[in-house]
């Protein structure tokens, strides 16, 4: 009894980043089922895992995976099994290789992770098997994203599809399900599923406004993130309407002030300028300018996004030179602030030579 409590004290600290508190508590717990139960029982190999996971946290990686492979043969290795232990070894072996970059044994681990879960332990825990779902859908996501083959979003489609259908079951509205839906557009989007995608898009923003309320921060995230991928697939005019939704949710949850507004009125006002309404798009823009500004100052890298988008929006209207001014001006901050090998100065070298084009300039945009 005290070892588990001490465990589920360890557990709040962590949640709250509170990790030396952690990190002793679980020690502690450990050194008690040592003493009670032997250094073979699966309660011990349990405690051992909650102590790898902050070593993990803290990027120990040296101290983390030795702690977790040998509490992974201790569960195993038990006279008495506990699958639920060993499987919740396994996936704390997967994060462990996932924060590594080492994806093809985040991939083994997981899986060992979900087979238990879906075979020795089938109807026990319908929340454990979810949760195994959801991180292979988010490791073969990273898998594709980093050009692994495209394979590994049909995987993570199939994951995430499963994923959110038990937390549906089990969890109902829940943080747990929105995720898996935004995952699972962003699988579907990868795959070419627009209508699934936004299907799916709008599920999230639905699940988090059923949490708290339509303006909760979540909430605007999703929607927004629903903005721009109707910027993505071409889709201005309902850009706009979901973009202007999106902005007016953070005016009245955070004020007409709040610099959380600056990437809202951006992509509103790429959608104003894709369907030539340049004023409106320019209102936008001058006043995410004036926020950025005001919070983070001119020479923020926040404030000259905002630019890069005014020049853009210039160079949409057929304003090639004020076009050309704005980034002439962005590439000479970014040569003198990064140098030549960097993708932000790449950019501003790009659109410069753009405007240069469109004014007949070709010599030089060369």
């Amino acid at each position: 009894a005290r070892a588990r409590l001490r465990q589920l004290l360890g557990d709040i600290y962590r949640d709250v980043y509170m990790l030396d508190e952690a990190e002793a508590l679980f020690a502690q717990a450990l050194e008690t089922r040592r003493e009670l139960l032997g250094p073979n029982h699966p309660d011990v190999a349990e405690s051992m895992g909650r102590l790898a996971d902050i070593y993990r946290t803290r990027m120990s990686y040296e101290e983390a995976e030795p702690m977790l492979l040998e509490a992974l043969q201790i569960a195993r290795s038990a006279p008495t099994q506990k699958p639920e232990v060993t499987a919740d070894l396994e996936s704390r072996l997967g994060e462990l290789y996932r924060d590594q970059s080492r994806l093809d044994e985040a991939v083994e681990a997981y899986e060992r992770a979900l087979d238990i879960r879906e075979i020795e332990m089938s109807g026990l825990n319908d929340r454990a098997l979810a949760d195994s779902q959801y991180d292979l859908g988010l490791i073969n996501l990273d898998a594709g994203r980093k050009n692994q083959g495209a394979g590994r979003f049909a995987y993570a489609d199939v994951y995430f599809t499963q994923a959110t259908e038990l937390y549906r079951r089990v969890l109902g509205n829940s943080q747990r399900t929105a995720n898996a839906l935004e995952n699972l557009a962003a699988a579907e989007e990868e795959l070419g599923q627009l209508k699934e995608a936004e299907i799916h898009l709008r599920e999230a923003y639905d699940v988090w406004a059923a949490i708290e309320s339509p303006d909760d921060p979540n909430a605007i995230r999703a929607l927004e993130n629903l903005v721009r991928a109707l910027t993505r697939w071409g889709r201005y005019n309902e850009g706009i309407i979901a973009g202007q939704r999106a902005v007016a949710l953070r005016e009245q949850a955070e004020g007409r002030e709040s610099p959380d507004l600056i990437p809202a009125l951006v992509a509103l006002s790429i959608n104003q300028g894709f369907t030539g309404d340049y004023q409106a798009a320019e209102q936008s823009l001058l006043r995410a300018l004036e926020l950025a500004e005001f919070w983070h100052g001119p020479e923020d890298q926040k404030t000259r996004a905002v630019w890069d988008t005014l020049g853009w929006l210039a160079w949409q209207r057929g304003d090639y030179e004020r076009a050309l001014e704005i980034h002439q001006a962005l590439l000479e901050v970014r040569l003198e602030t990064f140098g030549s090998g960097r993708l932000r100065t790449a950019f501003s070298r790009f659109n410069t030579a753009l405007a240069l084009a469109s004014l007949g300039d070709f010599d030089a945009a060369d």
